[in-house]
């Protein structure tokens, strides 16, 4: 499963494109069947208002190898979706696309610093 979220992943940053992005990141942590996963957009510079309103996280974490909780959130630790005891790759892609599709609407929030629900 740890290979095919990670290769999920790269899809996903080959696949996105904004403007908005300044830069996109993978950052893996695998040891035994605990695995942690980063995917992390950094929103330009010269687009953003705060510095601390600049990124958007998935993180997928499993501490048994088999069950993956997985959330999108904000620098500013605001959740905008997450799933829990996911054990599927059907599940994962599901969620991987929701989260791509909500992008567009986060970044709109960060650039103009609003804490509104999305």
């Amino acid at each position: 499963m740890n290979k095919f979220i990670f290769d999920a992943l790269c899809e996903l940053k080959k696949n996105s494109n904004n403007q908005a992005i300044k830069s996109i990141s993978i950052e893996v942590k695998y040891i035994n069947n605990f695995s942690r996963f980063y995917f992390s957009i950094l929103l330009s510079d010269d687009l953003t208002n705060e510095v601390e309103f600049d990124e958007v996280v998935i993180e997928i974490k499993s501490d048994n190898g088999s069950y993956f909780d997985i959330d999108l959130s904000d620098s500013s630790g605001f959740i905008y979706m997450e799933d829990k005891q996911i054990n599927s790759e059907k599940k994962i892609m599901d969620f991987l696309e929701a989260a791509k599709n909500k992008f567009s609407n986060i970044f709109e929030k960060l650039l103009n610093s609003e804490k509104r629900s999305i």
